[in-house]
């Protein structure tokens, strides 16, 4: 049964693919996200003025209207950047696949 309820969300994984292979993502600071309609992040970061949520005072926050995994994930990254510094983060990351 488990298994019939995985693929239930397969379409909208499979638009995710298509989209990401388009090559036509601009990235969510240059155009309205068209894969998480309701992210929060975009906005927020036009409205500061900020380049990541670390650099803000609120941050964690809730505004980025993730679910659970996602958001412990970008809090995990962001309290990272803001520990070692971007450029140390980036040297650290670079080499890493970020989907596996």
């Amino acid at each position: 049964m488990l298994d019939i309820l995985i693929f239930k969300k397969y379409p909208d994984f499979r638009e995710m693919l298509d989209y990401f292979a388009s090559e036509n993502c601009k990235g969510c600071r240059n155009e309205q996200c068209k894969l998480f309609k309701d992210c929060g992040v975009r906005g927020c970061h036009q409205e500061k003025q900020i380049e990541y949520c670390y650099q803000c005072n609120e941050f964690p926050c809730n505004q980025t209207n993730f679910d659970e995994p996602l958001y412990g994930r970008r809090v995990k990254l962001n309290e990272k950047i803001k520990k070692t510094g971007l450029e140390e983060f980036y040297e650290k990351q670079k080499n890493y696949h970020r989907y596996v």
